[in-house]
Formats: C-alpha cells, sequence, structure tokens
C-alpha cells in the first residue's frame, strides 16, 4: 500500500470543517476535480453512506463512508475507478490548534499491474496525488473562506 499525507493549517474553526466534510453529497462545493455527487439510495451521512462521485473530466468513482468520529475523522473507501488502482482509501482529520484547525488528509493506495504498477506508483501515482491532495485541502480552505473555489480540469 503506498501513502500520501498533507497537513494543511486553516484558520477556520473544527466545527466549520466537519459540518462541511458532513454535508456528504455536496463535496462538488469543495472539491476543485468534482463535478458532481449524487447521493445514492445510501447517502445519509454516517458509516456505511454512499455517494457518486463525477469528476470534471468525466470519469468517476463510488466512495462508501467506513468510520466517523465527529468532530475529528472521516474514513472512505474509494470503488469503481477507472485509475489503474486495485484499491484506494481516503482519510479526512481535524485537529484543533490555537488558531484554527490543521486538516490532514490521507490517501492509500494499491496499484494494478504488480511490480510495474509500483514503479508506476512511485515515479507517477504519488507525485500526482500529492498535487490532488494539495488541491483539495486548499478547496476545503478556500470554500470555507470564500464560499467558493477555482475549479480544476
Amino acid at each position: 500500500m503506498h501513502t500520501v499525507e498533507r497537513t494543511r493549517e486553516t484558520a477556520h474553526p473544527v466545527e466549520s470543517i466537519w459540518e462541511t466534510l458532513a454535508a456528504f453529497n455536496k463535496v462538488e462545493d469543495w472539491h476543485p476535480v468534482v463535478a458532481s455527487s449524487p447521493g445514492t439510495p445510501r447517502s445519509e451521512f454516517g458509516v456505511g453512506a454512499t455517494r457518486v462521485c463525477t469528476f470534471n473530466d468525466g470519469t468517476s468513482v463510488n466512495e462508501t463512508v467506513t468510520a466517523v468520529d465527529p468532530g475529528r475523522s472521516i474514513s472512505i473507501d474509494v470503488s469503481k475507478m477507472s485509475m489503474p488502482l486495485k484499491e484506494m482509501h481516503a482519510q479526512f482529520k481535524l485537529a484543533p490548534r490555537a488558531r484554527g484547525t490543521a486538516v490532514t488528509m490521507k490517501l492509500e493506495f494499491q496499484p494494478k499491474f504488480g511490480p510495474v504498477g509500483v514503479l508506476m506508483a512511485h515515479m507517477m501515482m504519488k507525485p500526482m496525488m500529492t498535487k490532488m491532495v494539495d488541491k483539495v485541502l486548499a478547496g476545503l480552505d478556500d470554500h470555507l473562506t470564500a464560499g467558493s473555489i477555482a475549479k480544476a480540469a
């Protein structure tokens, strides 16, 4: 399993960030490459909640909440993806700070294609996912600050 973990300090309180994360089917409001995230029959927030995220390029993934620690963390399994991955998991953790919150996003992923996939993960996927995680954290902060974000292609 390969891991990308990034933290962004924000001036926003934990409660505001948690409220945004808990609006599970509104991720397109703050995620820079999600065009839509309609709910599914099991979309109510909590363990087992699901959504389909359609990206700006037309591809999509299914996401399922696997763990929730209210106000502290949410874990999500990602499936039905077009990327060459066997599996992927995402987690957001919130930690209060004197002047806001530290928001950490962690992605864990397992590439397909054996040794070739491992090489691809190190050379291409991990740097690409690191940039994406930084954009996601910036989008969350921008949304909370200005109410909007710049969408990426």
